[in-house]
């Protein structure tokens, strides 16, 4: 997570994806503080996303 501390306004948020026990990639989401909001919220819906996605 960033939470503007490089650039103020701007918030990032990334996840890691995991595969068989390894982390293989990562996923992440920047853009305008005020459009994120909670970047801790956020980075729960992610890694719930990435969950989701992979039981399909």
């Amino acid at each position: 997570m960033d939470a503007e501390e490089l650039i103020a306004g701007l918030t990032c948020v990334a996840v890691p994806v995991v595969s068989g026990g390894q982390v293989r990639g990562a996923l992440s989401v920047g853009g305008p503080t005020a459009r994120i909001g909670n970047p801790a919220a956020l980075a729960k819906i992610l890694k719930r996303r990435l969950r989701h996605s992979r039981s399909k």
